[in-house]
């Protein structure tokens, strides 16, 4: 439906061009000829006696530099042709149902919400939903817009800033969110900046909603940010967009896999209505291979709706979950597909980390071992890992100590599959580092149980020859304890024998760790000798020859022979 409104009421074109001319020291002559008009047409524009063209408005505002407000005033004049009703954008996609938990997320965003809108408000809310792929994103969003919807009068937005699998350019986003608030497409500006200032002006004073899903970066979402208080943007991302809190004051609402219970609860949801209830041991196989992640669970519950055979797949223990993660040919429904987006976008540096940590980094590897794990500095080993924790590919459970959840772990399994030789070079380097750390761990505790711990293992100073702090050591292996487990496993798998990794020392240290019920140094059971002669450090040829070379570098800390002292320091740290 459209409304003609009365001319006296239309903002005047001509007036506003005048302002602007003037303004700028521009004679109509001179302004006639950088538009190719006369100067007459203009005189008479300007008058108010003709009516401006669109071409005309938009060549004007270019030249004297108005930033949309020409193109703007021409659009509110009518300039001889009917103007729009102002419309109500309401794009919000339907949301997944059923929708579990997130009690403490959509309480987050209430509370921005009621924040944004209280009187005197300095600035636009800003909220990025971030998480890992498939963890329930824009499900959390789209739940919580709905609900919310009636607080925002003037109507609200969406879109998916990676269609496809490509970022979308803020100029076509600011295009499609300019024409649903009424501009033409022949009237819209031609730069991604004008456009931004004309949705900034048409939006002002306004109460509006944007959600923006699958941002890939801060600089992609700025252009869409409405300039006056009032207004909520919603951006989803696996990128935590840490310029945009930074810079911009978002707020952060980070998505965690849900809860057991949780999990548990969206399984029957979805297959409850069609099938009879699974039975808890299936459910608690589904729940634990899907890793509790919401995307996973969905698919999960709908391969188990396909009768016995599907929940038959689910029961076995063949592997290749990653496989039935897929919901027939469709990407949007594979979780793959959802992790093959993510990796595909690291550089060359970072995408070689995450191959070789999706093998060691199920009970979180330190930034020591990861150290030795790249073959590295500790610093280059940072940034790489920081990379991944940027976009939700490691988690960080505990300062400087990093795990990669299990499904993300599957993915790197594959990938590594095509980089075998690499990722095998890189185990048997961390697994020696183990073996070498873990052996001067046992050293020191024993030393200390007899009495043996020499003048500079009493000083927490001790210098780089000196041995470690015995709390140092006991620290240290109780962060390490399910790697060293691990390590036995991965050992075997690349037939490092005991003279490589030295399986029985740390088989011992294990043992010891179970009978240390004080959780102290000095209370072991095994008799002093036995344990010490099991420690005698391998001779450097031999390490030498067992890993080919791996074993004996100095220059990546840890790598070494005193690298193990700087990584039980640092556990104590």
């Amino acid at each position: 439906m459209q409304e003609q409104l009365p001319i006296d009421d239309r903002p005047s074109f001509g007036r506003t061009l005048h302002a602007y001319r003037t303004g700028g020291g521009m004679s109509l002559q001179a302004l006639a000829d950088l538009v190719h008009y006369s100067k007459g047409h203009l005189s008479k524009i300007e008058n108010g006696d003709k009516l401006a063209s669109a071409q005309l408005a938009h060549s004007c505002d270019d030249v004297l530099g108005a930033g949309g407000e020409l193109v703007l005033a021409h659009r509110r004049a009518g300039q001889g042709r009917p103007r729009t009703r102002r419309r109500r954008p309401a794009q919000l996609p339907m949301a997944p149902a059923p929708f579990i938990g997130r009690t403490t997320q959509l309480a987050a965003l209430d509370a921005v919400l009621d924040r944004s809108h209280q009187r005197g408000g300095e600035a636009t809310g800003v909220v990025v939903v971030d998480g890992m792929p498939g963890v329930g994103k824009t499900a959390l969003m789209l739940q919580w817009a709905h609900r919310v919807a009636d607080r925002f009068p003037d109507g609200i937005f969406f879109y998916d800033l990676l269609p496809r699998g490509e970022p979308a350019d803020p100029a076509q986003v600011l295009a499609a969110f300019l024409q649903a608030l009424g501009v033409r497409a022949d009237d819209l500006p031609g730069g991604t900046a004008d456009r931004a200032a004309l949705y900034r002006t048409l939006l002002a004073g306004r109460r509006v909603l944007v959600v923006l899903d699958n941002a890939v970066g801060a600089e992609q979402v700025r252009p869409q940010l409405p300039g006056t208080p009032g207004s909520l943007v919603l951006v989803g991302s696996r990128d935590r967009l840490s310029g945009l809190v930074a810079r911009d004051g978002a707020t952060r609402v980070s998505l965690r896999p849900l809860s057991t219970y949780e999990s548990c609860e969206l399984l029957r949801q979805v297959t409850g209505h069609r099938q009879p209830a699974v039975d808890p041991a299936t459910m608690a196989k589904v729940v634990g291979r899907c890793g509790h992640l919401p995307l996973a669970l969905r698919i999960a519950a709908e391969s188990m709706a396909a009768g016995e055979d599907g929940r038959a797949h689910w029961s076995a223990d063949s592997g290749g979950w990653l496989d039935l993660l897929s919901a027939g040919g469709d990407e949007v429904a594979s979780v793959r597909a959802a992790f093959e987006r993510s990796y595909r976008a690291l550089e060359d540096e970072a995408a070689r980390a995450f191959r070789l940590l999706g093998t060691h980094a199920e009970a979180g590897i330190s930034l020591a071992a990861a150290t030795v794990l790249l073959d590295t500095d500790e610093a280059s080993a940072w940034r790489r890992l920081d990379a991944l924790y940027q976009v939700h590919l490691v988690e960080q459970p505990t300062q400087g100590r990093y795990r990669v959840h299990r499904l993300l772990r599957a993915y790197a399994a594959e990938l590594a599959a095509g980089d075998r030789q690499a990722c095998d070079e890189g185990s048997r380097r961390l697994l020696e580092w183990y073996r070498r750390t873990a052996q001067e761990a046992l050293r020191t505790l024993l030393s200390v149980e007899h009495g043996e711990a020499s003048g500079a293992a009493a000083k927490a100073g001790a210098g780089p020859g000196g041995a470690p702090p015995p709390e140092h050591a006991w620290q240290w292996c109780e962060a390490e304890e399910w790697n060293l487990r691990l390590a036995v496993e991965h050992a075997d798998r690349l037939d490092m024998g005991t003279q490589s990794v030295g399986l029985a020392d740390v088989t011992t240290l294990l043992d010891l760790l179970r009978h240390g019920e004080g959780r102290a140094p000095g209370r072991f059971d095994e008799p002093r000798d036995a344990v010490r002669a099991r420690l005698r450090p391998v001779p450097a040829d031999r390490d030498h020859r067992n890993h080919g070379g791996h074993g004996g570098h100095g220059g990546h800390g840890g790598h070494g022979g005193h690298g193990g002292h700087d990584s039980l320091a640092s556990a104590a740290e």
